[in-house]
């Protein structure tokens, strides 16, 4: 099953599968290349199971799995680097990322379900820092043309004020 895609380069797809791993097709020869998560491959995409994608304004391309946290594809080693959503007061790693988000602000947010919380991306320290431990099981993230944030889990639609991180 296909579960996601993110134009890369203007021209060709990444297609995130549920299972299947990462794909890129270039669509001026046809071709498919496989990204597949390799356990003894510390580069490799970090699960095969690709919720959701994101080239952000950096034209750094964000993948969110299921069991694997987040990875974001490096261009110049055609490998991947991790990224975890640690929640501080679990002291665990939250590994179901289902959405990756860029607002008009530039900030990236990951949010992580199965009572996983919302997480916003520190450039400066190149980690996801928990947001708000009340805001759980986020399914989709949107602004809206005032420069509202709204969130949305399996019940509620939820306003986010991002100034006061609630």
């Amino acid at each position: 099953f296909i579960l996601s895609f993110c134009e890369g380069d203007g021209k060709n797809i990444w297609i995130g599968t549920d299972g299947g791993g990462l794909k890129y097709w270039n669509r001026e020869s046809n071709t498919v290349k496989n990204y597949n998560y390799n356990p003894g491959n510390k580069l490799s995409v970090s699960s095969n199971f690709i919720t959701g994608m994101l080239q952000d304004s950096h034209g750094d391309l964000w993948i969110a799995t299921w069991f694997g946290g987040l990875s974001k594809y490096n261009r110049s080693r055609d490998a991947f680097d991790h990224y975890a959503c640690f929640n501080p007061f679990t002291k665990t790693a939250e590994n179901n990322v289902w959405v990756i988000y860029e607002d008009a602000q530039k900030r990236l947010w990951a949010s992580t379900t199965n009572n996983g919380t919302l997480y916003i991306f520190n450039r400066q320290t190149d980690t996801f820092e928990l947001f708000d431990r009340s805001l759980v099981n986020i399914q989709s993230l949107a602004e809206d043309r005032k420069g509202n944030m709204w969130a949305g889990n399996y019940s509620s639609l939820i306003k986010i004020d991002r100034d006061h991180k609630q």
